[in-house]
């Protein structure tokens, strides 16, 4: 049964404020709020990033493998061998419950990528051995 996994503010305060009483309050020190993930393979990483715990790899990497190859949950882990089913499904749940965040994030990451190819254009070869593998 999951368990709900509290997370300190964004400055790592250690007040002995009881958020755990005081879920959606503004911290007393810092004005800012308090933040609760209700999964519990999942963490907040100090820059914000939500991962799965044990691991490197971020939510929206779970969630990306979803919307472009169309896998399930039982793929991703065949493609993902280290993470369980649990903390699979766990992202998921974690992503339909801050889906505008991390849709952003999403956004951020494909523009960025989509930069990188901009300033480093793929070499010729490469673009011939894509264009070969596309019409064989």
């Amino acid at each position: 049964m999951p368990h709900e996994v509290y997370i300190r503010c964004d400055i790592g305060l250690e007040c002995g404020w009881d958020c755990r009483k005081n879920r959606g309050i503004v911290c007393i020190l810092a004005g800012m709020m308090m933040s609760t993930v209700s999964v519990e393979h999942i963490h907040l990483d100090e820059r914000g990033v939500a991962r799965i715990i044990g691991s490197r790899t971020k939510v929206i990497q779970i969630v990306m493998d979803r919307m472009a190859n169309g896998w399930t949950a039982e793929e991703i882990q065949r493609q993902h061998p280290h993470l369980s089913l649990a903390a699979i499904y766990d992202a998921f749940a974690f992503y339909y419950d801050h889906q505008d965040e991390l849709d952003e994030q999403i956004r951020q990451s494909l523009l960025t990528v989509e930069e990188y190819k901009r300033e480093f254009p793929m070499p010729e070869l490469a673009q011939r051995i894509r264009a070969e593998r596309a019409n064989p």
